[in-house]
């Protein structure tokens, strides 16, 4: 398990590193974007070339975080405290940059991410679909975020940890995991659901016949209603976390309104550019990056994905699984963002494993894995590009 999560992360580290370290010095970029006025501070040596191209975007609201805390500005609040508090903890322990503990700590938690996957799936499916299940994972085109200074890889090792100890009946394991989950990202605290959909499974719907352990499986909830409790302090509105999200432009919107708004935003200009002109000069040219990374052309496709492998996982694995991704994907809907419709929509998908075990088990075919991967690898190098450059991803 370990030396095959060890293999699947070392590949995926190399291509992440190296192409987001030859972008950011060679490749277009557009000026950074400050967060709430703040400008972290740029980096020198070779983190300069290692560090600095991951921590772009919400990397600098985790950095903000680590060293003001949030009483800096209520937009802060958006991001759940997990993440940078223990950033902030490893800086004064360490005496290293804020952003180099993000960084390590997301691949170190990738890393643990790959062996638990890795242990889960082949217990419950079998070991070639969680051997797949890895390498989709850490090719997928938005996969670079696992190694950026982002929250994936952290919530990716906690959501995993508490299916696989829940599969094990330890629910008191499972339930710390998921309350891990729910203080690195809002989404954690649904974890819940899914939990007691399998506490009933194995011990019936009558909660007198359940082991006490049994009941931690509510921590989630009450993890997530921690975080709330603490911003009641600070800012004195439990609920600030999900107020501050109209900063992003979003707003509560019927699915349907939210398709409409994607589909008017919706441009392939950067596809008839290509087209008209084919060449290196083309695909990398400032024009065809922004196109790209404005209209919606992404989000659209990652939705479309997302929907299909859902049908599957509810088709061929267990029903907790497919409901977790149902419970992560449709709140977006609601909430689309004025900007971009279905904002983050590849990075939600991205953290959502049984999504990636439904695909693995479509891969039966050499020819079609070898599609698959080649092309996973090349949209890596391009999304990885964007984001190390400025350009807008997810």
């Amino acid at each position: 398990d370990a030396r095959l999560a060890a293999v699947v992360f070392a590949c995926h580290w190399v291509i992440v590193t190296v192409v987001a370290a030859v972008a950011s010095n060679y490749a277009v970029a557009l000026p950074e974007v400050p967060t709430a006025g703040y400008r972290l501070p740029p980096l020198t040596g070779w983190q300069a070339w290692l560090v600095q191209p991951l921590r772009n975007w919400d990397g600098y609201w985790y950095g903000l975080i680590a060293e003001q805390g949030y009483a800096y500005h209520p937009a802060t609040t958006a991001f759940w405290p997990l993440y940078p508090w223990v950033m902030s903890l490893g800086s004064q322990v360490s005496g290293l940059s804020v952003e180099l503990v993000g960084l390590l700590l997301s691949n170190l938690a990738f890393f643990l991410a790959l062996v638990a996957l890795h242990e889960l799936v082949r217990g419950q499916v079998n070991a070639d679909v969680a051997k797949h299940t890895l390498w989709l994972t850490a090719l997928f085109p938005t996969a670079f975020y696992f190694s950026a200074v982002y929250t994936e890889s952290v919530f990716l090792l906690f959501s995993v940890l508490a299916f696989q100890q829940a599969q094990r009946g330890r629910w008191q394991w499972a339930g710390t995991a998921g309350a891990f989950a729910a203080l690195t990202r809002n989404a954690g605290g649904l974890l819940v659901v899914p939990l007691l959909v399998l506490v009933i499974a194995r011990h019936g719907r009558n909660p007198r016949r359940w082991p006490r352990g049994a009941f931690a499986v509510l921590m989630p909830a009450a993890a997530a209603s921690t975080y709330l409790a603490y911003l009641w302090l600070v800012w004195g509105d439990p609920f600030l976390t999900f107020k501050i999200q109209s900063n992003w432009g979003r707003s509560f919107a019927l699915p349907w309104h939210t398709f409409a708004m994607t589909w008017d935003q919706l441009r392939f200009d950067w596809v008839s550019a290509i087209i008209s002109a084919p060449g290196w000069r083309t695909l990398t040219s400032y024009n065809v990056r922004w196109s790209f990374a404005e209209h919606e052309s992404l989000d659209v496709a990652a939705a479309l994905v997302a929907a299909m492998l859902l049908v599957v996982c509810f088709r061929r694995l267990p029903f907790a699984w497919g409901l977790w991704c149902l419970l992560v994907l449709v709140p977006p809907l609601f909430s689309p963002s004025q900007q971009h419709p279905l904002m983050s929509m590849p990075r939600y998908m991205l953290v959502l494993f049984p999504l990636f075990v439904a695909w693995a088990t479509l891969l039966h075919r050499r020819w079609t894995r070898v599609a698959t991967y080649v092309g996973c690898i090349l949209l890596l190098c391009v999304l990885t590009t964007q984001f190390a450059t400025w350009f807008w991803v997810a």
